[in-house]
């Protein structure tokens, strides 16, 4: 099948190839961009927003990060994906899906970048992962055994969930219990619960970000996390127990999977729109099973990152395309760190993908998180007696 699909992809990549050395830019045209009605600034800015101080972590490997140079055009300019996620609202609600979504309808347009990402950049490698993880996804879901184990304790069954999915290969493992700002609008969750498993990335080759090494070593992990989520999906359906396990990329968007591990005591959002791990950093990918298997929730944590995040500027001045808001801004009725939809993606369709913030993140360098975590939380004010 993989060898099926690659002379096509390899031809289209010729064809972008060549066009770029034209001087010409890919069209890119979707039937869902929107036309005419939509306010002008309400439409994606595509242009990099290249306004403050930038540099290179020493910690990267490549000599110099590519530039924010796109050699595509919409036929049709997608609605900014900066107002479908909320940015400046004040009311809480659902976060709207853009990518991996059912029809395209909701991308407003930005399913063609999605495409074009998948196309320029599918190594064999990737092409593999992502054939490896339709082939898991036969799983995802599946059928339950007829007879339901009563769960007399459910401390102790969190306890032998937790186990089995370290056991699996699951870094970290929380529960919480699932909220409906964590699912995407017109998503269907009949499930009470949700457990979130960490994997870890290759940090060696997540620090030759953005490369098709990196692009690699991101879906090694996406892969993993599908594997262990889907086997542990799997032993909760025979205990008589329904479970479904989601991954980030082959799935139709129906959860959230950042806040849902943050919300099970992984770790908090970083500055960069990802999570930080006290153990790990930002170098790990999220699976999630989904369950009605009665389970203890666990509780957020907080290891300072607030702190450290609000005085640290590696990530926003790492970013090519300067995509890292300095200061948190108003999402959906929440203040917290925000990435520009509109900056990131483009560059991130163009080179790979990216994650150079999550890599310079002092956070992700190996064996520091416990001791950044230690000392923000003992600078905080002590209350008096």
């Amino acid at each position: 099948m993989t060898f099926m699909v690659v002379g096509p992809i390899r031809v289209i990549q010729w064809h972008f190839q060549h066009k770029r050395q034209r001087g010409e830019k890919v069209i890119l045209r979707s039937p869902y961009a929107p036309a005419g009605a939509v306010p002008a600034d309400q439409l994606a800015q595509i242009a990099p927003h290249i306004n403050g101080p930038a540099r290179k972590s020493k910690l990267m490997k490549r000599e110099s990060y590519p530039k924010p140079e796109y050699h595509f055009a919409f036929r049709r300019v997608p609605l900014s994906g900066n107002v479908i996620n909320g940015l400046g609202e004040t009311t809480k609600r659902q976060p709207t899906p853009i990518l991996f979504h059912v029809t395209g309808q909701d991308s407003q347009g930005w399913d063609t970048l999605d495409q074009y990402l998948r196309i320029k950049n599918t190594t064999l490698r990737v092409l593999r992962l992502m054939v490896h993880m339709l082939w898991i996804g036969r799983e995802s879901t599946g059928p339950i055994a007829p007879i339901q184990q009563p769960i007399a304790d459910p401390a102790e069954m969190t306890t032998q969930v937790k186990a089995t999915a370290r056991d699996l290969g699951a870094i970290l493992v929380g529960v919480t219990e699932l909220k409906p700002t964590q699912t995407f609008e017109g998503s269907d969750v009949p499930y009470r619960y949700a457990i979130s498993c960490a994997v870890p990335m290759d940090r060696e080759e997540m620090l030759l970000a953005p490369s098709a090494a990196t692009a690699g070593a991101i879906f090694d992990a996406y892969t993993e996390a599908a594997v262990v989520s889907t086997e542990l999906a799997k032993r909760i359906r025979a205990l008589g127990w329904g479970a479904v396990s989601t991954s980030t990329v082959m799935d139709k968007a129906e959860i959230a999977h950042v806040p849902i591990a943050i919300a099970a005591g992984l770790g908090q959002l970083g500055k960069h729109g990802s999570i930080i791990t006290k153990e790990y950093g930002s170098n790990v990918r999220l699976g999630t099973v989904l369950t009605n298997l009665p389970l203890v929730v666990d509780e957020p944590l907080d290891i300072g990152v607030d702190d450290f995040c609000a005085n640290c500027q590696i990530c926003t001045t790492n970013c090519p395309p300067q995509a890292i808001f300095d200061t948190k801004q108003m999402v959906r009725g929440e203040e917290k760190w925000f990435v520009n939809f509109d900056a990131c993606f483009p560059y991130f369709a163009s080179n790979h993908s990216c994650a150079i913030c999550i890599e310079v993140c002092p956070w992700s360098e190996e064996g520091r998180g416990a001791s950044i975590s230690q000392k923000m939380l003992e600078k905080r004010p002590q209350p008096s007696t």
